[in-house]
């Protein structure tokens, strides 16, 4: 299938004459952008018609101007980057959930031990719970607990391992909240990453 980027350039550029060869200069630029889609190579190459002025001395553009066009369009074209793609962890999200459990009631989940559900809810709602709601946080915690103590007692070998690793991590996270809110110790956030926070540490 021919490559739709180098075919447009010989359209409208004509033979890369400066090169000494250039049925080879051609082949190259085809194998420099044989991992690109056939997409990628549409937009790159109206990219480089609309850009690139050609000269004698210059009538395409370099393998490096096109490889970076090439490259730019298929990042133009990838999937949503992780802020867009979840937007409960948004940093608009993250930041509302930190003022938000900055309250009372977050004051009262904790010194309870459910914190965490409680902010994993306000990130994912934007809000704060109803009265109704909170039973639902508090059972979530709970049950949390008794499968954090299942998995410490269950010599599951590498499964338990990870079921424990898993679960002291989110332990670390529910103390980070509780002294987040009761002592104003700051958080700070890993942006690109949705499953990971990272908090401070004096």
């Amino acid at each position: 299938m021919p490559n739709p980027l180098t075919s447009k350039m010989i359209v409208m550029f004509g033979s890369p004459s400066h090169s000494a060869n250039p049925v080879e200069f051609v082949a190259e630029i085809d194998r420099l952008t044989s991992g690109f889609g056939p997409e990628a190579l549409e937009r790159a190459a109206s990219t480089l018609l609309r850009t690139h002025v050609p000269s004698n001395s210059k009538p395409w553009p370099s393998p490096a101007e096109i490889c970076k066009a090439c490259a730019d369009a298929q990042e133009a074209l990838a999937p949503p980057r992780t802020e867009e793609a979840y937007p409960d962890w948004s940093k608009e999200a993250l930041r509302e959930a930190y003022r938000l459990i900055k309250s009372p009631l977050g004051e009262d989940a904790a010194r309870g031990g459910w914190i965490l559900s409680l902010w994993d809810f306000c990130r994912k709602q934007r809000r704060l719970p109803q009265r109704h709601e909170i039973p639902i946080l508090k059972q979530n915690a709970e049950d949390f607990n008794e499968a954090y103590g299942e998995a410490n007692r269950w010599d599951g070998g590498r499964l338990s391992r990870a079921l424990v690793k898993l679960g002291d991590s989110m332990l670390a996270r529910r103390q980070a909240l509780a002294e987040y809110v009761l002592e104003g110790r700051p958080m700070v956030e890993d942006w690109n990453d949705p499953s990971r926070a990272l908090w401070s540490k004096r």
